[in-house]
């Protein structure tokens, strides 16, 4: 694990995968993400690729080309 701190907050990186793991206010030492619980869910972030959720119809547009593209695949990281 990685840690970088400025004055507002102090933030915790995984060296595999670059994970944000967590990100505490270092003024009121609050935690603002999940804390990895193992008893709950072991590991902090799922990847979620390539898009959170589904496309209306499951296409986009972009720049006047339309684009198929399925749900998202969630696979976590070991």
């Amino acid at each position: 694990m990685h840690t970088l701190k400025n004055r507002k907050l102090e933030i915790t990186i995984n060296q595999i995968g670059a994970e944000l793991c967590k990100i505490t206010s270092v003024k009121y030492k609050t935690e603002f993400m999940w804390n990895g619980n193992p008893n709950i869910w072991v590991g902090y972030s799922p990847v979620l690729f390539p898009i959170i959720g589904a496309l209306k119809n499951g296409s986009y547009n972009f720049e006047g080309n339309n684009y198929k593209l399925s749900k998202a695949w969630f696979c976590k990281a070991q």
